[in-house]
This record gives C-alpha cells, sequence and structure tokens, in this order.
C-alpha cells in the first residue's frame, strides 16, 4: 500500500456541509460519500473541510450535525488545546475574523471543520491578497467585488491558512493536498500558492463550467444551440470567448479559469471536461481527468421498491381521485436549467400512445421556485378551498412568478388536452411528515419517487451529473433524461452500454434538412427553432418510453438487478479506490510544478 497521505483540506462552502439525496448540492454529495468509505479513510491521516461561514451558527448546528469543537462567538473552547484556543484567538484578532472549528462524522469516520465568518474581515489584509493576486494571477478583483460569495472567499482566504496552522494542520512534513471543490474553493488555493507553494499539492474538482451554465440558461437556443456551437467549435479549433465574447464579468469563471494553476483538475463528467476544453486557453495543457459523482451503495431490493411504490401510488391515488396506471414523477427545484416545460412536450406525444392502449397516468412534478417553501396552515386552507396541489390559484401566495408561468401556461393547457395523462404540480419545498399537505402518506420521501415510479423524468437543459435521475436508473425505474445530462456517459461506461431503463432524449441533434457549417450558424438558433427542434424529437423519446413502460413484476426485477451491478461500479467505494485516490497519488509523483508567472497571468 502508498504511503499514508499527512493531510488533505477540501475548500468548501459551508451550506455543502448539509448532504443527502434531497440536497442538490454535488459537493454535499461527495463530502457524504466520498468522505465517508473505508478506502479513503485508510490513505488519509488527516481530513479537514475548510471554508466560508455564510449562514448563522444555529443553522449550521441544526443542519449539519456538526460538533463543535472552539467558537469564540459562541464562548465553546472546550473542545481545544490552550495551544489551539490561544493561537486561533491569535488569527481572529489578526484578520477580523471568527473562527468555528469542530468534526463532523460521515459513516464510521469522523473529520474537522474549520469555517471563517469574514464578513467584518480586516480590509486591508484582504485587498492585499487581492493585488497579489492580481500581480501573480492576473484576477481582476475589482470587476467582481459586488459580489457577495467572491468577496467573502477572498477575505477568507489567508484567515484560513492560518487557522490551519493554529490547530496544527500544517505541522506534519509529509504530504499535504488542498482540493478546490467548485470555484469559490480557489482562493484558499491561491493563497497556498502564493504563500506556501512548496509545501502543497492542489487540485481543482468541477462541477460545471460557470460560463457554459450561464449561457445555456440565459441564451434562447439554450443546449440546442450551445451544444452544437461547441462541437462545430472543436473542429474549427475556436475557443468558447472567441466566439461568444469574455466571461470574465462571471466571478465563477474568473477563479475558474485560474484552476490551472492547480496540478490536477479533475471533471465530475465527460460533458463538463469537454465544457472546460472549450473554455480553452490555460485548459489546453492542463491534466484533466473525469472523477463521476459516486452513488449510494445501499442496495435497493425489490420489497424497497415494492414499499416506495405503495407509498407513491397511495398518494398518487388520493390527488387524482382513482387509480392511475403508472404514476411518472420529477423531483427539482424550479429553475431554467432543469427545462420542466421538456417534460409537458414527452407527455403529450405520451398521451396519445397510453390511450391506444386504455391505460392512465399521473404525471407529479415536485418542484418550488424557493427553499423555504409554504406555511402547513396555509396548504390546509388551499386544500379545502379549491383542493391544493391538483388546482391551483395564482394571487393568493400559491403560485410564485415562475411557478405561475409553467402552470397556467403549460400543465393548465395540457391538462385540457389530454386525456390520458394528468399533471399535477406539488409546488411545496420540504419532506418532513406532512410537508405536502394532508393527503400525504406518512413516510413518503424523495426516495420513494425514485424508487417507486413507473418514469422519472430528468430533461435538463444544463446538467453537469444529474444524481436524481441516475439514482432512479440504478433502482431499476425507466427514466427519461436529456442527452445533455451528464451521467449517461457515466452510466453508458460502468454498464458497457446504456441501460435498457434509461431513454435519452436528444435536444441537440438537428432534424433532417438543417444545417450546421460553423460554430456561428449553431450560434444562430434561436427558441423558434429549439421549440421545433423539441417537439420533434420528444416523439421518439415517447415512443421508447411507451414501449418500456411495464407493470410485468420480472422486468422490473430484471431491471433492478441489472441496476445493482452498475451500482456496485459506481459507488463511492469504488470511485474513491479506483479514481479519486490515484489522482491524488498522481499529483503528489509529479515532478514539474505549475506553469510560471508569465504564463499565467494572460
Amino acid at each position: 500500500m502508498s504511503a499514508v497521505i499527512s493531510l488533505v483540506v477540501h475548500s468548501i462552502h459551508d451550506a455543502s456541509l448539509r448532504a443527502g439525496i434531497e440536497s442538490d448540492d454535488p459537493v454535499a454529495w461527495v463530502l457524504d460519500g466520498l468522505l465517508a468509505t473505508d478506502a479513503y479513510n485508510a490513505q488519509i491521516e488527516r481530513t479537514v473541510l475548510a471554508g466560508v461561514l455564510t449562514g448563522s451558527l444555529d443553522a449550521l448546528r441544526r443542519e449539519s450535525a456538526l460538533s463543535i469543537l472552539y467558537s469564540g462567538r459562541l464562548g465553546i473552547f472546550a473542545g481545544v488545546t490552550e495551544r489551539e484556543r490561544v493561537a486561533i484567538r491569535q488569527v481572529e484578532r489578526r484578520y477580523g475574523i471568527g473562527v468555528l472549528y469542530g468534526t463532523l462524522r460521515r459513516g464510521r469516520h469522523a473529520h474537522e471543520v474549520l469555517l471563517v465568518d469574514a464578513t467584518q474581515a480586516v480590509r486591508a489584509d484582504g485587498n492585499d491578497f487581492r493585488y497579489a493576486c492580481w500581480e501573480r494571477f492576473g484576477l481582476d478583483s475589482q470587476r467582481h467585488d459586488g459580489d457577495a460569495g467572491y468577496t467573502l472567499a477572498m477575505n477568507a482566504a489567508r484567515p484560513l491558512l492560518a487557522a490551519l496552522a493554529a490547530i496544527g494542520a500544517t505541522a506534519s512534513d509529509g504530504p499535504k493536498i488542498a482540493i478546490a471543490h467548485g470555484s469559490l474553493g480557489m482562493p484558499l488555493l491561491l493563497a497556498t500558492e502564493l504563500d506556501e507553494p512548496t509545501a502543497w499539492r492542489t487540485l481543482f474538482y468541477a462541477y460545471e463550467t460557470p460560463a457554459a451554465r450561464q449561457i445555456v440558461e440565459r441564451r434562447a437556443g439554450h443546449d440546442t444551440s450551445f451544444y452544437n456551437v461547441m462541437a462545430k467549435a472543436r473542429v474549427a479549433k475556436l475557443a468558447l470567448e472567441t466566439i461568444y465574447g469574455s466571461q470574465d464579468d462571471l466571478p465563477e469563471h474568473a477563479l475558474l479559469r485560474l484552476a490551472t494553476t492547480c496540478d490536477a483538475v479533475l471533471a465530475v463528467s465527460e460533458h463538463v471536461a469537454d465544457e472546460l476544453r472549450f473554455v480553452g486557453g490555460r485548459f489546453a495543457g492542463v491534466p484533466l481527468e473525469v472523477v463521476p459523482l459516486g452513488m449510494t451503495g445501499k442496495a435497493v431490493t425489490p420489497a424497497d421498491r415494492a414499499d416506495a411504490a405503495g407509498r407513491l401510488r397511495a398518494y398518487a391515488a388520493t390527488l387524482a381521485g382513482f387509480e392511475p396506471d403508472f404514476v411518472f414523477t420529477h423531483v427539482d427545484p424550479m429553475t431554467v436549467s432543469k427545462g420542466l416545460w421538456r417534460d409537458v412536450r414527452v407527455l403529450e406525444h405520451l398521451d396519445g400512445q397510453l390511450k391506444r392502449k386504455g391505460c392512465r397516468a399521473l404525471y407529479l412534478l415536485f418542484s418550488s421556485s424557493t427553499a423555504d417553501g409554504h406555511a402547513p396552515e396555509e396548504l390546509t386552507a388551499w386544500e379545502a378551498e379549491y383542493g391544493w396541489p391538483v388546482q391551483h390559484r395564482a394571487g393568493n401566495g400559491d403560485l410564485r412568478e415562475t411557478e405561475a408561468a409553467l402552470y397556467l401556461e403549460a400543465f393548465e393547457p395540457f391538462n385540457r388536452r389530454a386525456g390520458n395523462v394528468r399533471a399535477i404540480l406539488i409546488n411545496q419545498a420540504g419532506w418532513g411528515e406532512g410537508a405536502l399537505g394532508r393527503r400525504m402518506p406518512p413516510g413518503l420521501t424523495v426516495a420513494d419517487c425514485l424508487h417507486g415510479a413507473d418514469l422519472v423524468f430528468g430533461q435538463s437543459i444544463y446538467e453537469p451529473f444529474g444524481l436524481r435521475t441516475a439514482e432512479a436508473a440504478l433502482a431499476g425505474t425507466p427514466v427519461c433524461m436529456s442527452n445533455v445530462c451528464g451521467s449517461v456517459p457515466a452510466l453508458r461506461k460502468a454498464a458497457g452500454e446504456l441501460p435498457e431503463n434509461v431513454i435519452v432524449a436528444d435536444y441537440v441533434k438537428m432534424p433532417p434538412g438543417y444545417w450546421l457549417g460553423s460554430p456561428y450558424d449553431a450560434l444562430a438558433i434561436d427558441q423558434g427553432v429549439r421549440d421545433w427542434v423539441e417537439q420533434k424529437n420528444s416523439l421518439p423519446a415517447a415512443h421508447t418510453l411507451a414501449q418500456r413502460l411495464t407493470v410485468d413484476d420480472a422486468v422490473r426485477s430484471a431491471r433492478l438487478e441489472s441496476g445493482e451491478r452498475i451500482r456496485a461500479a459506481l459507488c463511492w467505494d469504488g470511485i474513491a479506490e479506483n479514481m479519486f485516490l490515484p489522482a491524488m497519488r498522481r499529483v503528489l509523483q509529479t515532478t514539474v510544478r505549475r506553469k510560471s508567472t508569465s504564463q499565467l497571468k494572460r
């Protein structure tokens, strides 16, 4: 076995300490899965999760189960030695920040957590760091200091490095690695490069490409345009900013470009890797490896699936007033990237095919445009007044702006036209007991909606991975995913071919007769063209779905068994041992250090 790595620091955001299948944060998923594996913990002597504190301390304690060892602002000091207490206090006074130090358990293993509240940080120190980053890396912080996340991350970088020394984490002479989880994890790594360049090796883990997300979401052609532009640009050897112009107004993009100062870059999917190469410039020569998100190792048994289906079907029948033959689900936040309107396009085609079979289906969209959700008493009143969530009202607090647009412009017209599929919007956040109203059956969870459904949708316009649809696929549930979903190539690679229950709707492929000669032809794709492509390309997806919907228990069992074999290849234990740890080992074996200052500041 290779020598133990003395220290790994994960540069994160405090919100990522709240993990689970309900979380839409991929960093939270990594921390929950990777850090719980025996493979990781056998080779890492000490792990510290270091990041910026943005929320309240009380909320963090409540939602993350963090055990606090030190917090000057909470008056907690008993968990540290006197030497550590004095050293941490000196860091707080020097930088005008607050330090929270504690431990967090993941599985059988406990890890250290070090967070900095930099809201009152000494301005001069932050300015010195910004100037050093400009001088060394060409990072123009004046363009981004209006962004709260960027400002806090930059203000916390050097204090975090000093606090790591205060708790003795950097005292070992053994190999030390710092990993930036996403763009806002980069400032701490920049601090290590400026202040302790020979002591650290660094990795950047890319969960998305911020400029790609912004372009896809904001331009009317969405993914239909962008990924065709990218494909044509690859042939023409053109980079993203050559076509779309500078993206440096986006702070996450400016920090992402500096990921090339790291010894290696990891991408969460083949799609993200391709996007990073499209960014071009410094990414042309950086070591780039794909390390997909791992899946939970807990097997889904036929009994688990049956129980989940029972709860979900009971809820569906109670809402609809009849027992549907099939229950379709989609669980996602209501953001433009999720492409929720595409589900209706598929359902329009599927409705006629189900009619010919004499079957009825209920489509349940669990989606809210806010994270706080509605108060239980509001739901009770609306259930009694007009039957929420089967019916909705605008103007009374029920439907927010984006929810109203989807419901009034897509769901209501569809329900008037369709005869065999009914679409219901459940616009509530949270999954606690009774959170979805009085008709919610006891124990209904997000996992039930993935494991117990007859079909799960996830047709995003931008989806670096797609945890929920991947989890549903591994449980044997038929899933309808867009081809830009990053878990599609991960599932295909793990299984040797795309699993039979994964149906991919391709909204990037142009219909016959539409010729794209250059990236600029693809750049001209607007909403009208995209609508046309979606309408046409959703038909073959619906046709395949109609063929693969089943009530046959033998087919379901076979799909479940196939999914469990794929789960073994994609579980966190395998990802840690075969991908993540080898990537760290290769970084430690690297003899060529990072690019010179003259190469970086361009």
